[in-house]
């Protein structure tokens, strides 16, 4: 799915506020989308769609956006990564 073009095929810009919808993409941020749908600044999708990382904002809001979508896609099931990390390193 492509992060510098919305849903209607807009282009994404930098300075405009975005969600991503799970089942659709990219759209603009109002008021009728799901409160728990993390909004996401135009440039962090810009700078996902380049897979560059190194602005601060783009790493923590491309991070809540991934934990947001593992959460839907899994159905709220957790994860044990962590914990099986921790336990490994205990033996």
């Amino acid at each position: 799915m492509a992060l510098h073009k919305t849903i209607t095929r807009q282009p994404v810009l930098a300075d405009q506020k975005y969600v991503f919808d799970p089942e659709r993409g990219v759209r603009d941020a109002s008021d009728d989308v799901p409160s728990q749908w993390p909004v996401i600044a135009g440039q962090t999708l810009l700078d996902m769609e380049k897979d560059e990382y190194n602005r601060p904002q783009t790493a923590a809001q491309s991070k809540t956006l991934m934990r947001f979508l593992l959460n839907v896609y899994l159905g709220g099931t957790p994860l044990a990564t962590r914990q099986i990390l921790i336990d490994l390193q205990n033996l």
